[in-house]
């Protein structure tokens, strides 16, 4: 009797469905100090694998640390991390996306003091163009910062605010007086501030997202009192947040719990209220609760993050309340279940958290935080990444967004995201983007092929008008080959008085390198020409131009990608096609024979 008592109890336990593996090696260092900062995730020198970036916590520069400048964990898809760090300068958030669209990521933030005399890092604001390596960073700022801004701004993120096809940047402050600001970028280095909201508390997050589908991107941030912002267009941004009570945020996050292509809210409300899931109701205008299952009470300093843990379709929550984090899973209807938690050395007063992309291509999104620990008389920010490991057994894929419901505009930017599981046996996969604007079944035409497995995609929307558009995501490898497409149809519209995009043609130019990267004389393929020239352009990663040479579409695809019949040097390369007010680009790496 006793025996099978115990087995029937056992049998009633939960499964957990998700193992936290520590994949920290090298993190520890620079050593650092205490305090905030932001942790953003994504791959910055273009190898397939993603990267940590910071601008470092309150030790930064130097102070009772080592830390100093643009940081960069570089990530190589398992389990270390050397860093390098470029500039002396620090202590604020940051954001990553391609600021100029040369096929590089850059990186925007907000710091505390403007320690710098001069170079990145010289005002409260700042941007940098990356070359492809992350340790090469030229500074793209004129502007920032000029709106009377004088301590204290921190976190940051970026969005095509205005449609024109260059992402705009939001950044808050911290404490007192600053507020929350948005300043335009002109795609040539300069900026100007286009909206602000002064004055109030702040505190350390803000994050986009478009909550009601309508093509325009909103934003939630952590002011005091007043957070949720609707996109007007034109840089007009309107308080909207009936449903959700105005208390002081501690953290917030954006992404589709729901999977309706409106972006909802996860939000630490402060005071030890726990956390909450919002979504909007467009036809009520008024945000709802979808919250079942999540904790009552707590703080969440800095600390809640939406993120696919395990192997569904759904949404699933990370929430971090000191010294110990939990894993919700989500099951798309607003309910959440606790699952895989872990623990940080205490006292793991909170810094930062970010899941935004898989580390080691298991499919599924990872966990690096940041947080105290008591160290003889200081307290230290130990960085840590976490993954919900699990070996895959095939190659597959999934596309995350867009997955049905988004509205676009022709010549907006927006992100395309994926997760691939990749054996390892396999090596790494490579991906193409494809696009149909007659629903599931195609014609598919290409967006972007033999792309890094990186997760992300930074798509300028092309010319056209469809509410039947779908996307597909092909990872292969040498080996396999595996495919995901758009659960349901998304659209895309022209903008008001771009009467000239309607007689351009639809999709754009697409530029496909083979072998890539390569240690011989690659080919080029071009698909999209019409019967005019074409020019074909090649960059070094300072940005000058080391070849020019006219194509001929009516000759046989595809071209060698040589000069004057040799090679170029080992490095890595911008290889542009220009045909009319048309252009694909495509990065190259060229490794030595």
């Amino acid at each position: 009797m006793r025996t099978v008592a115990v087995f029937i109890l056992l049998a009633a336990l939960p499964t957990q469905a998700v193992n936290l593996v520590s994949r920290s090696a090298g993190l520890e260092i620079p050593l650092k100090e205490a305090g905030h900062t932001e942790l953003e995730i994504g791959d910055i020198n273009g190898d397939g694998h993603l990267d940590i970036v910071s601008v470092g916590d309150h030790g930064s520069p130097f102070i009772n640390s080592d830390e100093h400048g643009i940081m960069v964990w570089l990530g190589d898809g398992g389990d270390t991390w050397p860093v390098v760090q470029t500039g002396e300068f620090g202590y604020g958030g940051c954001a990553i996306g391609d600021l100029n669209n040369d096929g590089f990521m850059d990186l925007a933030w907000g710091i505390h003091h403007d320690y710098a005399s001069s170079g990145i890092g010289d005002k409260l604001m700042g941007a940098a163009l990356g070359d492809g390596t992350g340790s090469g960073w030229t500074q793209w700022d004129d502007g920032l910062a000029s709106g009377g801004e004088d301590w204290g701004m921190f976190a940051t993120d970026l969005a095509d605010f205005d449609l024109d096809g260059y992402l705009d940047i939001v950044c808050e402050s911290f404490g007192a007086d600053n507020g929350v600001r948005v300043y335009a970028n002109h795609g040539t280095g300069t900026w100007s501030q286009e909206w602000l909201i002064d004055g109030w508390n702040s505190n350390y997050t803000v994050e986009t997202g478009d909550f009601n589908a309508d093509g325009l991107m909103d934003f939630v941030c952590t002011r005091w009192g007043t957070q949720v912002y609707f996109n007007q267009g034109g840089f007009n941004f309107n308080l909207n947040q009936a449903g959700i009570p105005g208390l002081n945020y501690i953290s917030v996050d954006c992404g589709d719990f729901n999977n309706d292509g409106m972006d909802d809210i996860v939000c630490s409300l402060g005071s030890d209220s726990g956390v909450r899931v919002y979504s909007y109701n467009t036809g009520t205008d008024q945000w709802e609760d979808n919250s079942t299952g999540l904790p009552a009470g707590g703080v969440y300093v800095d600390c809640v993050q939406f993120g696919f843990i395990d192997d569904d379709d759904n949404l699933d929550l990370v929430l971090y309340d000191d010294p110990s984090g939990t894993v919700y899973l989500g099951d798309g209807a607003g309910a959440w279940t606790p699952d895989a938690t872990w623990t940080m050395p205490g006292s793991g007063d909170a810094s930062a958290m970010r899941v935004d992309g898989d580390v080691d291509h298991d499919g599924r999104e990872d966990i690096a935080i940041q947080g105290e620990m008591v160290e003889g008389m200081w307290e230290r920010n130990q960085l840590r990444l976490y993954s919900p490991w699990q070996e895959p057994a095939v190659l597959s894929t999934r596309l995350i967004t867009p997955d049905g419901g988004e509205f676009m505009y022709s010549g907006s930017i927006r992100e395309v995201r994926w997760l691939t599981a990749v054996p390892s046996i396999q090596g790494q996969a490579l991906i193409d983007i494809d696009l149909s604007t007659a629903g599931p079944s195609g014609p598919w035409i290409g967006i972007a092929q033999d792309i890094p497995d990186n997760g992300t995609y930074q798509w300028t929307v092309p010319p056209g008008e469809s509410s039947d558009c779908r996307l597909r995501i092909t990872a292969h490898t040498a080996t396999e080959s595996a495919e995901a497409v758009s659960a349901d149809d998304f659209t895309i519209m022209y903008q008001l008085g771009m009467e000239e995009q309607q007689q351009a043609p639809f999709p754009p130019l697409v530029l496909r390198i083979f072998p890539n990267p390569s240690s011989g004389i690659p080919d080029i393929r071009v698909t999209g020409l019409d019967r005019e020239p074409a020019l074909l352009l090649v960059f070094d990663i300072s940005g000058r131009l080391l070849m020019d040479r006219e194509l001929n579409p009516e000759e046989q695809n595809p071209y060698q990608l040589a000069n004057d019949g040799a090679p170029l040097p080992s490095g890595v390369y911008l290889v542009t096609v220009n045909q009319g007010n048309r252009a694909a680009s495509s990065r190259l790496v060229l490794l030595a024979e």
